[in-house]
């Protein structure tokens, strides 16, 4: 987004310091500017701030992407954690639709808010049952909110990726190093998992001007894992 030319606001957890001030290095060596704002999203409160300190660092809201996630392993739902079933719909999807609420206002005509789903979403994923729920409500949210923001000009959309090597992968695994061997391979065609940058580019399609013709759509980047489906 930053070498499109987008200064960026982004939300991280407070134990991610040292990841946020690398990212906000690689904006920052775009030519671009970044607000770095520590908090967690599950808390509606802190979504309002999350907006509101965006608009104070830049005064206006063109691009909102909704990507705070979590998801936790259970291979039996009579074993689920109930609390974590609550807290993987706090923020996969309720933390959405609060982001959504307080940062619309500020959105004109030619904004673009792009979700991220899954491929989950889609198959499901038995040991995911939480989390692949919370990614298909996310499609159909996409969807009607789309349809409910179509007159004002405003899009929505979003990206559905499948298994990429992103530091969600290990530390949602019980045995991280034994179960990250392997990862992808024989899951999908490309044999093989997709890199941040192989998904990334969709994100900013939708989100520029090149993709003005897209609303309420979901882009898939799974190497074609539902081909196999």
């Amino acid at each position: 987004m930053a070498r499109e030319g987008a200064d960026i606001s982004f939300v991280y957890l407070p134990e991610e310091e040292e990841d946020a001030q690398d990212t906000k290095k690689y904006i920052e060596k775009a030519g671009r500017k970044a607000n770095l704002m520590p908090m967690d999203l599950r808390k509606n409160e802190n979504c309002q701030k999350a907006v509101d300190g965006h608009m104070k660092a830049f005064g206006r809201l063109n691009v909102l992407v909704n990507n705070s996630a979590m998801q936790e392993m259970c291979d039996d739902l009579k074993d689920i954690d109930l609390d974590v079933v609550e807290k993987t719909f706090r923020l996969n999807i309720l933390a959405m639709f609060a982001m959504c609420k307080f940062a619309l206002p500020h959105m004109k005509r030619g904004s673009s808010i792009v979700n991220s789903c899954s491929v989950a979403g889609y198959m499901g994923n038995p040991q995911l049952v939480d989390y692949s729920s919370t990614k298909g409500a996310i499609a159909t949210f996409t969807r009607s909110l789309a349809q409910q923001q179509a007159p004002k000009g405003i899009r929505v959309n979003a990206v559905a990726p499948g298994i990429i090597w992103t530091p969600l992968q290990p530390a949602t695994k019980g045995n991280p190093a034994e179960n990250m061997k392997g990862l992808g391979v024989g899951s999908a065609p490309l044999n093989r998992p997709g890199m941040p940058i192989e998904v990334a580019t969709a994100y900013v399609f939708l989100a520029s001007p090149y993709g003005n013709y897209f609303t309420g759509e979901v882009i898939h980047g799974t190497g074609g894992i539902e081909m196999q489906g």
